[in-house]
């Protein structure tokens, strides 16, 4: 892999690199690398879908659910503030003001990771996160409580998913 390919990429959590697969040697055949299941839509090399009013019990039970889309296919992980607003843009196009993502501190309070082990990104809404026995990712659009936020674990009902490169990784949730 070229170094400057190495640069580019690096946290951005969407794409990851298979040695057995040939490299990617212009940047622009990144977004194009991506083969997002009809269900999905593609939106910056990244492929998400919002679920709503789903009836899942919790994000537990939401993360099983996205996982069934395929192996990379997990719960939506935020790598940057170009993602957030993406993922944003997405939630706002659907009857859903928020939805459960993919990064939690369950194990740990405080120590918040995700749901395929890369880096956090975290950009919390106002007065979040509040602890309030809440673990678990989540993210609003409603006026005046943008961003990201924690969710009691028991809220499950709307999520995003994301099919990107990185398999989920149970053991960092």
């Amino acid at each position: 892999m070229r170094w400057w390919l190495w640069l580019l990429c690096t946290g951005c959590g969407r794409i990851g690199f298979d040695p057995s697969e040939p490299p990617i040697t212009d940047a622009s055949d990144v977004d194009a690398a991506i083969v997002c299941p009809s269900t999905y839509t593609k939106i910056d090399g990244g492929c998400y879908r919002v679920i709503s009013n789903s009836g899942v019990p919790d994000w537990a039970a939401a993360e099983a659910a996205c996982e069934l889309d395929g192996p990379t296919a997990h719960l939506a992980v935020i790598d940057d503030r170009a993602e957030l607003v993406v993922l944003q843009d997405l939630l706002r196009t659907t009857v859903s003001i928020d939805a459960v993502v993919g990064f939690t501190d369950r194990l740990v309070e405080g120590d918040y990771r995700t749901v395929t082990g890369a880096p956090v990104f975290l950009e919390f809404a106002v007065d979040e996160p509040d602890g309030n026995n809440a673990d678990c990712g989540g993210l609003s659009v409603e006026v005046g409580f943008e961003g990201m936020e924690d969710v009691a674990c028991i809220d499950g009902d709307d999520y995003i998913c994301e099919v990107d490169r990185l398999p989920p990784s149970p053991s960092a949730f």
